[in-house]
């Protein structure tokens, strides 16, 4: 977790509050590909979701919520 954790930097300074990605992914897209890993495993309260930020945790969880709205059609080809 500490891994995806750090690919996002928030900070505030004298201009305002800031955010940078240190990766390939957004934090939406990592959420989301969290919230699949955990649907795939079974996983509906995964013991490591607490450790994820406030705001990729709130991408899980938006995640999870649009996985079992649409359980039929996540591997439709």
């Amino acid at each position: 977790m500490r891994q995806i954790n750090a690919a996002f930097q928030f900070e505030t300074n004298k201009y305002g509050k800031q955010w940078s990605n240190m990766g390939y992914l957004s934090q939406m897209e990592w959420g989301y590909a969290l919230a699949l890993f955990a649907y795939l495993r079974g996983e509906n309260e995964p013991a490591w979701h607490k450790y994820l930020t406030k705001s990729v945790a709130s991408d899980f969880r938006q995640g999870q919520r649009f996985i079992y709205q649409n359980e039929e059609r996540l591997f439709e080809g």
